[in-house]
């Protein structure tokens, strides 16, 4: 038995050794930038989690969070971690949130490095015209990506046109669908359905007049 002991000495020593060792800290930095002008976007802010599998779906930890810089920069530094899979949620005044998913390379002296790209927020107002006066009323309903209830209906209170504003991506083209109804009296003689896209400015709202 007296054999044994040396063995299990240097067992424990290694042991205590092995859980006394301090967890590495993990960089991952980068920069926020604006997805059409490429501009840094400065006091973004950014939420790192840790992402753990579990047998309904997936659990986060919150490792760091903070603040891009004037130049929007930014940059976590955290404890080891288990797993190595994480999630960057990030929010800014004018833009749209937004999030990415990236492994980690859990080394001291490595850096993650990841640029996070926000689209800007526009708004598109269409106004919708009668001018084709071969009819009574004129209705339009959005549907697709825009179906948010959308109804106008011209003539009337409106009998001549009425307007939407819809939050949209900006500083890019936007794919609108709607449908429109021509009535006569209380018939229905006519149904356009229309996919038409619509240039949206970043952080202000463009206007459209389109006559049916």
């Amino acid at each position: 038995m007296k054999k044994l002991k040396f063995p299990i000495f240097i067992l424990t020593i290694i042991l205590f050794i092995t859980c006394n060792i301090p967890p590495k800290k993990i960089s991952v930095s980068g920069q926020a930038i604006d997805a059409v002008t490429c501009a840094p976007i400065p006091n973004a802010h950014l939420v790192l989690g840790n992402y753990h599998a579990t047998g309904t779906g997936y659990s986060v930890d919150v490792l760091d969070e903070t603040y891009t810089d004037a130049n929007g920069n930014y940059q976590f530094e955290f404890k080891n971690a288990s797993g190595s899979e994480f999630h960057i949620a990030g929010k800014a005044n004018n833009y749209f949130d937004t999030d990415i998913y990236d492994n980690i390379i859990p080394e001291e002296k490595h850096v993650n490095n990841f640029n996070i790209h926000f689209t800007p927020i526009g708004f598109i107002k269409l106004t919708f015209n009668k001018s084709d006066s071969s009819y009574t009323n004129l209705e339009i309903g959005f549907t697709g990506n825009y179906n948010i209830n959308y109804h106008l209906n011209i003539g009337g209170s409106n009998p001549n046109s009425s307007s939407v504003v819809l939050e949209s991506k900006g500083g890019q083209y936007n794919s609108i669908d709607y449908r429109v109804y021509k009535y006569l009296n209380s018939s229905l003689i006519f149904t356009e359905i229309e996919n038409r896209s619509f240039y949206c400015l970043a952080g202000d709202t463009s206007n459209y007049l389109l006559n049916y």
